[in-house]
């Protein structure tokens, strides 16, 4: 996947490490490649899809 993956893996190592889920940047980037490698990135991001395609009738 190359420059994609970095870029994902970039961003969400920024905000696991913002939000206080990683003591550095190094170890937010290990957490965030290894929930993409695992699949748990991409399961999270279906869940996120489906719940928002249910609401979205709703205001």
């Amino acid at each position: 996947m190359g420059a994609a993956r970095d870029i994902v893996l970039l961003n969400a190592a920024a905000v696991l490490w913002l939000c206080g889920r990683a003591g550095d940047f190094l170890d937010a980037a290990r957490l965030a490649g290894q929930a993409i490698d695992c699949g748990a990135a991409a399961e999270l991001l279906q869940r996120l899809v489906e719940r928002t395609n249910r609401s979205s009738g709703t205001i």
